[in-house]
């Protein structure tokens, strides 16, 4: 006969799923694994990512509409704060707050495209960024823009009198990070 679970049972197993390791948590529960599997699936807590609350750098990057290893360089270079937790099995997760990429998007709105972004894909989304929203799609507006030959000299002569890619990007009407990208992209050509 099965045992039936208390009440401190059940915290314990909502306080510790994807903090520690489903063996440890059932070695501490005096039940076997499959035992808190069951009662996990039962209580809807199995899925970590959705009970937390939480994006993993994945999602986050859907949800962006950018490259996977652009959330991992946020993370790793830019100082993205990340939270590690271990899912059912073995596997470490890296978890973002909503609030705390909002805080840390407010120091790095030249990074993001808003406009590539759905309105409210990230709760609870502060006021600034619907601004921000509008003004990356005039500028971008809605298609790829090619470069000019005028244009490609422009940014070398600006960036080599010590202008930022923002300020440079003002003047051409195009993102900072587009900017930045062209312009490592021209340097790189050159030396070959």
């Amino acid at each position: 006969m099965a045992k039936i679970w208390n009440s401190e049972e059940v915290n314990y197993l909502y306080e510790n799923v994807g903090e520690v390791n489903l063996n440890t948590i059932a070695k501490n529960l005096n039940r076997p694994v499959q035992g808190v599997q069951l009662k996990m699936k039962r209580l809807k807590i199995g899925d970590t990512k959705e009970q937390l609350g939480l994006f993993t750098m994945g999602s986050l990057a859907q949800v962006l509409n950018v490259d996977g290893t652009t959330v991992k360089h946020w993370v790793t270079n830019c100082g993205l704060p990340v939270t590690k937790k271990r899912t059912c099995k073995t596997r470490m997760f890296y978890f973002i707050d909503p609030n705390q990429f909002w805080i840390w998007a407010f120091d790095h709105q030249d990074r993001i495209d808003f406009s590539k972004m759905e309105v409210n894909a990230i709760p609870p989304e502060p006021e600034w960024v619907d601004a921000l929203r509008y003004q990356k799609r005039k500028i971008r507006g809605n298609h790829y823009r090619s470069w000019t030959t005028n244009e490609e000299k422009m940014l070398l002569e600006l960036r080599s009198q010590g202008q930022t890619y923002k300020s440079i990007g003002e003047i051409l009407e195009r993102t900072p990070i587009s900017i930045e990208r062209k312009y490592k992209r021209l340097i790189k050509n050159e030396r070959v």
